[in-house]
């Protein structure tokens, strides 16, 4: 693909490949900015190049989020005081190490699941694979009279290394954060 480049913008001048050729995202790009008319001659509705790159992410970011039905990569650890003489801790949140942590490929989703007990003390950590069908994404927090436990449940790779709200907020800063520049980019003067 030649790209030929101006002091404003970038321009597609072939989109053209063998039948044989793998689609690249620059191809992909340079075929969806000639079809919205990033050039202002291929179509009515003109969009600047890097509106054109800030949607075609926040498409793929979209797509990519909602992709389900495959396996992902989640954390196996467990982790209670009882365990301080023998074993080191590298599963509580204060002290979580993924290098030192086993990863396994889990058809369901990630849990991470924490208990204390009613005053407050740590009893036990765990991170492992979801079961087999979680009713609930993000975190649960439930109690009786003797513990309280937060459970959360993901289905993204690692997604049980840390609590299911940063994930969340990670993930929505992904999206947004391309469409934000495009935005920025269109109301720019050329």
């Amino acid at each position: 693909m030649m790209i030929m480049t101006t002091m404003t913008r970038l321009r597609c001048i072939s989109c053209a490949r063998k039948p044989d050729q793998y689609l690249s995202p620059g191809v992909i790009l340079c075929l969806f900015t000639d079809f919205v008319g990033a050039d202002g001659t291929s179509s009515s509705l003109r969009m600047t190049q890097a509106t054109a790159l800030a949607v075609t992410f926040s498409l793929l970011a979209f797509v990519l989020l909602f992709t389900t039905g495959e396996a992902v990569q989640c954390y196996i650890c467990s982790w209670t005081p009882r365990n301080q003489a023998n074993r080191t801790d590298y599963c509580t949140r204060a002290n979580f190490d993924p290098e030192k942590n086993f990863a396994h490929e889990c058809a369901h989703g990630c849990e991470f699941f924490s208990q204390n007990d009613l005053n407050g003390d740590f009893e036990h950590v765990r991170r492992n694979c979801a079961p087999q069908n979680p009713t609930h994404k993000g975190c649960l927090t439930e109690s009786s009279r003797a513990w309280s436990m937060v459970r959360c449940f993901c289905n993204a790779d690692y997604c049980n290394a840390a609590p299911a709200t940063r994930t969340t907020a990670l993930t929505a800063a992904l999206v947004l954060l391309p469409l934000w520049f495009g935005l920025a980019a269109a109301r720019m003067p050329t």
